[in-house]
């Protein structure tokens, strides 16, 4: 099943991106993954340099310390992410 897309972020909102894989299946792997941890994330594709990217990403998270806990769950679940600002 396709979850639902998150509501849009207020400005000064964060992504966690959980992952970046060139393969869909791999990022559709990782997002079965956070899943499993309790997380809702999305695939957003990207062209960077001629190839497509697929990148897992968390949230978005408007509140700091959620945003922290998140990342801290995460990193416990061996999972490294990276704070991504929301592009207004």
């Amino acid at each position: 099943p396709v979850s639902a897309p998150p509501s849009a972020p207020v400005s000064g909102g964060y992504w966690l991106q959980a992952g970046s894989f060139r393969q869909h299946e791999d990022a559709d792997r990782r997002r079965a993954q956070l899943a499993l941890l309790g997380f809702t994330s999305v695939i957003q594709r990207v062209a960077v340099d001629d190839q497509t990217w697929h990148r897992d990403r968390v949230g978005p998270y408007n509140d700091p310390s959620e945003l922290s806990a998140a990342q801290n769950q995460l990193a416990g679940n061996d999972i490294k992410t990276l704070r991504v600002k929301v592009q207004e």
